[in-house]
């Protein structure tokens, strides 16, 4: 999302390296067929920068860092979990990444009725 809406192809170079370094890791256990989880992955990824892109116009950067709050969150949730810390569902609070856009739209529906100025 960061590339496509930014241009800054950081994030994309290092999780193409993890990507890399994890299916190498997981080939040698599991063989060649790892190799066609890289196009799964490839549409996966290309499918959300194409989407971003178009969604550009609404991604607004209140919204992209509300986004990357809720999204921290989620990764330290996992890492609590990974570090045997707390288990938290992470899977469950999936949906929460959706409260900020909803967020969003809800308060630009309500300025442009006038309620709210």
């Amino acid at each position: 999302i960061n590339s496509a809406l930014n241009g800054d192809e950081t994030y994309l170079f290092t999780n193409a390296m993890l990507d890399l370094v994890t299916s190498m890791v997981l080939a040698s256990s599991f063989g060649f067929g790892i190799a066609f989880a890289a196009a799964v992955l490839f549409c996966w990824q290309g499918s959300i920068f194409l989407l971003a892109n178009q969604l550009a116009p609404l991604l607004t950067t209140e919204l992209m860092s509300e986004i990357t709050i809720v999204g921290g969150f989620l990764v330290l949730a996992s890492g609590l979990g990974i570090l045997k810390l707390k288990e938290i569902p992470v899977m469950n609070l999936l949906p929460s990444i959706f409260v900020p856009p909803l967020w969003f739209a809800i308060v630009a529906l309500v300025q442009t009725a006038g309620v709210i100025a």
